[in-house]
């Protein structure tokens, strides 16, 4: 359960300059929002596909699909299962625009996963324009920010634009895309390219990014996300 009540509290930095855990209520004794007991009771990712995130056997790097399918990237880091308390969580901070919760998962992603390739650049998922209108901002932007800042990698100066039809969403394996929605105007020659995003709900979407960039001679496309839903 999250406190609602706290969360004016914490955009004002906490009580007197005391953050608070969201979830207990408790002094944290971290600089962001949550404590060290709720932080190991949260839905942390078991052993998952090295290409698509999704859940595998430990014995294995890879599921069946991303053996026998060829596959546009590299590597699908997630950190949590779509569960409690992140769809508040996320939702809190892009619909409406609780900033907040950016250097929570942008630390949560700088702390925990390390890059298979040091990342010439990072990129975070766009927007379709009229979201990002719509929002102000992008919440991907904001949380690779925090972790470009944290880590010492330089955000891709490539312009990404997304059109605004999105890519239907299947439950389990995606189908093949027919349409690539994102359009990139070189700015840079990085090679190794990360891709940060709040949430991954299917890999077409980030598949159809790697896609764009491998065709503007990107060699490595890695994703990684806050979280991952899971099927």
């Amino acid at each position: 359960m999250v406190h609602k009540c706290l969360l004016l509290i914490q955009e004002k930095k906490g009580i007197g300059g005391i953050i608070h855990c969201l979830i207990c209520l408790k002094k944290s004794e971290k600089k962001y929002a949550i404590c060290s007991c709720c932080q190991a009771k949260l839905p942390w990712l078991p052993h998952a596909c090295y290409q698509c995130g999704e859940l595998i056997a430990s014995s294995q790097q890879r599921c069946q699909f991303c053996q026998a399918q060829p596959s546009s990237l590299e590597r699908v880091q997630a950190l949590f299962a779509y569960q409690a308390p992140f769809p508040y969580f996320i939702d809190q901070l892009k619909r409406q625009g609780r900033l907040f919760f950016a250097p929570l998962l942008g630390t949560w992603l700088a702390d925990h996963l390390e890059p298979t390739w040091e990342p010439d650049w990072v990129i975070p998922l766009p927007l379709s324009a009229l979201k990002q209108k719509t929002r102000g901002f992008n919440q991907n932007q904001e949380i690779a920010n925090v972790l470009a800042k944290k880590r010492g990698w330089v955000l891709c100066p490539w312009h990404c634009t997304r059109s605004s039809l999105s890519l239907p969403l299947f439950k389990g394996r995606e189908k093949n895309l027919l349409l690539n929605p994102f359009r990139l105007h070189p700015r840079g020659d990085g090679k190794h390219v990360l891709v940060i995003s709040d949430v991954i709900r299917t890999v077409a979407t980030v598949r159809a990014l790697a896609q764009a960039l491998k065709a503007q001679g990107v060699a490595t496309v890695e994703i990684w996300a806050c979280c991952k839903e899971v099927v």
